[in-house]
């Protein structure tokens, strides 16, 4: 008798249904998560400019650093006297006091510039104060107390042979007020010197509107001059100027010395009707009007020398102006 068969265990069932191994079908993958919005792509002129941008950021730096610098120099005597003689067409010797100081002393300063030169001696300076800014058309303001040299020499170079024209404009970015200036000689080119000078000067007055100088006195050959004067700083450049001329008095003081051989003596006035030391004659000049067509008067007082009528006047006007100037 036969052993019944055992169905093999390869053999499955029809109805029967193989469960699924977790390697042999694959999960459905989880939904990709939502990326990041694409950076925005650089912008092609800021691209483009970032290296300028260095560039101005570095070249501030430096600027600042030597601005610094050059105001602590200015500040100091030394970092002055160390300054002064690297500058351009500077060259100076006995230097004292700061730039940016209150008080400056120089034995000579020289200052050259293509055709030119100014050559100061005995310099001295003092009161000297800066201030930024003072109004709102200037940069810098410097107000002086007093201000004195022995000797100025300024050579302008050669003439041009450009006409003068009228400026149409004297504005400055400078604010100054010098209160007393004295100057032993001063020497322009080849002119005769001028001699004891004497001012009050300011520049930008009122705010920038004018200019003034007041007080002025010199000598000059043998001649005194005394003068005022202010001017518009736009136009049409209105200008306002008194002046007196008289010759210097022959007559010296008791106990002075005799005049050197050769030398030039201006003859004694005859007797006047003021005191003995009265000079011959004095005149007069006023001008006044835009600076492109002056009016101006003049006039002149002195002693006839026969004494005939010794109270003598002469008197004249004229305009200057673009046409022929006119002579009354």
């Amino acid at each position: 008798m036969s052993e019944p068969e055992v169905p093999s265990a390869k053999a499955s069932s029809p109805t029967s249904t193989a469960a699924p191994s977790p390697t042999a079908t694959s999960a459905p993958s989880p939904a990709a998560p939502a990326g990041r919005p694409p950076r925005a792509p650089r912008s092609g002129l800021l691209h483009l400019l970032s290296p300028l941008l260095w560039v101005l950021a570095l070249l501030m730096l430096v600027l600042g650093s030597l601005a610094g610098g050059l105001f602590w120099l200015a500040k100091s005597e030394a970092g002055s006297q160390w300054l002064l003689p690297r500058l351009p067409g500077v060259q100076v010797s006995g230097w004292q006091g700061a730039l940016l100081g209150q008080r400056l002393v120089a034995d000579r300063l020289q200052v050259a510039w293509p055709g030119g030169q100014v050559v100061i001696e005995g310099l001295l300076a003092d009161g000297l104060r800066w201030t930024w800014q003072p109004d709102e058309g200037a940069w810098v303001g410097l107000a002086i107390a007093r201000l004195q040299a022995r000797s100025i020499d300024l050579q302008t170079g050669p003439p041009s042979d450009t006409p003068l024209a009228a400026p149409g404009s004297l504005e400055l970015p400078l604010r100054l007020q010098l209160a007393a200036l004295r100057v032993g000689t001063l020497k322009i080119d080849a002119l005769a010197p001028l001699r004891e000078v004497e001012a009050a000067l300011v520049l930008g007055a009122d705010g920038g509107a004018q200019h003034r100088i007041d007080g002025l006195r010199f000598d000059w050959d043998q001649l005194r001059l005394r003068a005022s004067a202010s001017i518009g700083s736009q136009a049409p450049l209105v200008l306002d100027a008194t002046a007196s001329v008289e010759p210097l008095l022959a007559v010296a003081p008791a106990g002075s010395a005799a005049p050197a051989a050769g030398a030039t003596v201006p003859a004694k006035p005859p007797p006047g009707p003021g005191a003995p030391n009265e000079p011959a004659w004095t005149a007069q000049l006023r001008a006044s009007g835009p600076l492109a067509r002056l009016e101006a008067e003049a006039t002149l007082r002195g002693t006839v020398i026969a004494n005939v009528n010794p109270n003598a006047n002469a008197k004249t006007r004229a305009t200057a102006g673009p046409a022929a100037p006119s002579l009354d």
